[in-house]
């Protein structure tokens, strides 16, 4: 693996950390099925371990999800820093072109309610249909309380605030944030973000870049805003985006994140803070051990999946670190590289093989009218593959399965988004594939999507007679919809 060279790398015991704990904390997260695509461990600002499942590797680009959110505050920072605006004041005076007609409640929210998600709505600001997410957040809507005293998450106000930062800076947000010290700390200069409907950057959920990018993020945040000694970021606004700025536990249900909320960053455990990303995307950072942790996964679905990897890495790493250098075991530190070698998406549990397989194989099966809209559906097993030929709304597909092992395709479906949300791809995202039988007479189909968005589905099968049930269950966020619902059929 070839090493970053903006970033330090060390080994984990030259910084306190053993690998025998780096070593369980990746086998526990397997035992557990934890979707993990990549992780970092940090300590003193030093590489001490990284990890990739295959398909993903150290330059892939990575959708961050939320974690964008804290990028924006970043930028809202620095905009402060330059004069250009006041977090006190309120939003709607720096643009009187969105506002408009709409409640004093509104007109009187300021930049810093918006930061620390505590807006008059009582959820989003706008829905994925709407046209002008930046403009929807004053109109959408009614008020339904004072802002400024309840924490309610709202990617609406985030996407507000990044509207703010490209009219002003008068450019994309992550070229603003290039000129400022992204290039400065090595960030990858084609990094980008994808687009809302109206154009802009999608900063609250969009930014793509290498877990690498992430963790250098994260180091000049967690340091106050220094790089090698150099202030990139106003050191004030960084110690205050990252404190407790308002309660978030009464509100989220999530153990993890009900440690408070800062200016687009979350408190945790042990006196740290967060960037937190939608299925297990995280930034921890823990000034007090000058410790930090990048991970790339994909939990949605995986109930508390996301929580898994912050427990085991509180248990595994962070309860066993120390501030010496610990001796170096040569037959565990092989046995931990030999393991990251190797890493790959989990595979479900079942058996590669059936005694029926031959008897269902090529039967065609017509389905009667369902609420995904297939219609036809037929599974070839042979050669160590199945291969699931269906047809459904928008035509004829073949997906291949790969048995006992991930088999790398397209996901035969071009209307997904990509760039710009809103506005259908005509390309086909990058998926891995694999099926297992759970019973001779019942196969699982697990499909996850590799590419810019990540998601997966499942899909439970059963043959009897001359009969096929089958349930699939997506884990997407605006793509899959057409694969979710029960169908049965009989042969043709």
């Amino acid at each position: 693996m070839e090493q970053d060279k903006f970033l330090q790398y060390a080994t984990p015991e030259s910084e306190g950390i053993a690998s025998a704990h780096i070593l369980k904390f990746v086998e526990q997260l397997e035992k557990k099925g934890v979707v993990m695509h990549s992780y970092i461990i940090l300590r003193h600002g030093k590489i001490v371990s990284e990890g990739y499942y295959a398909p993903f590797d150290e330059k892939r680009f990575h959708r961050m999800y939320s974690i964008s959110k804290s990028f924006v505050s970043v930028a809202i920072g620095l905009l402060q820093q330059e004069g250009k605006i006041d977090i006190n004041h309120p939003m709607s005076e720096y643009v009187p072109e969105l506002v408009g007609e709409t409640d004093e409640l509104f007109k009187k929210t300021t930049i810093r309610d918006m930061l620390m998600m505590s807006t008059p709505h009582d959820a989003n600001a706008y829905e994925f249909t709407d046209q002008d997410w930046p403009k929807v957040f004053y109109h959408k809507f009614p008020a339904s309380h004072e802002p400024g005293g309840i924490f309610s998450y709202n990617t609406g106000a985030t996407v507000l605030m990044c509207y703010l930062v490209e009219k002003l800076a008068g450019m994309p947000i992550l070229d603003y944030l290039r000129g400022k010290f992204l290039d400065k700390v090595g960030f990858s200069k084609d990094a980008w973000c994808v687009k809302t409907p109206s154009g802009g950057s999608w900063a609250g959920s969009g930014i793509l870049c290498t877990p690498r990018d992430l963790a250098k993020f994260a180091l000049v945040v967690q340091n106050s805003g220094k790089w090698n000694g150099e202030q990139l970021l106003p050191a004030d606004y960084i110690a205050d985006a990252t404190a407790e700025q308002i309660a978030s536990r009464p509100c989220d249900m999530n153990y993890e994140t009900g440690f408070g909320y800062g200016y687009q960053f979350w408190r945790v455990r042990h006196n740290g803070f967060a960037c937190v990303g939608m299925g297990g995307q995280f930034a921890v950072m823990l000034p007090d051990k000058d410790l930090t942790l990048i991970t790339t996964a994909d939990t949605q679905g995986y109930v508390a999946g996301a929580d898994y990897i912050l427990d085991t890495f509180w248990d595994e790493i962070y309860d066993k670190l120390r501030d010496v250098e610990l001796p170096v075991d040569d037959e565990i530190a092989e046995k931990l590289a030999k393991k990251l070698d190797t890493l790959t998406l989990p595979f479900p549990r079942g058996e590669i093989s059936s005694p029926l397989a031959e008897k269902y194989s090529g039967k065609t099966y017509q389905l009667k009218p369902n609420q995904m809209g297939m219609e036809k559906i037929q599974f070839v097993f042979e050669n160590g593959k199945t291969v699931m030929n269906y047809t459904n709304k928008t035509g004829e597909h073949s997906i291949v399965l790969g048995m006992g092992k991930w088999e790398k395709g397209k996901f035969p479906e071009k209307h997904y988004y990509y760039e710009q949300i809103g506005t259908p791809s005509g390309r086909e995202y990058e998926s891995m594939s694999t099926a297992t039988w759970t019973r001779p007479d019942a196969l699982f189909v697990e499909i996850y999507i590799t590419d810019l968005y990540c998601g997966n589905m499942h899909m439970n099968v059963a043959f009897k007679n001359n009969t096929i049930s089958l349930f699939s269950f997506k884990a997407a966020e605006w793509f899959f919809d057409e694969y979710q619902g029960f169908a049965i059929g009989e042969e043709m």
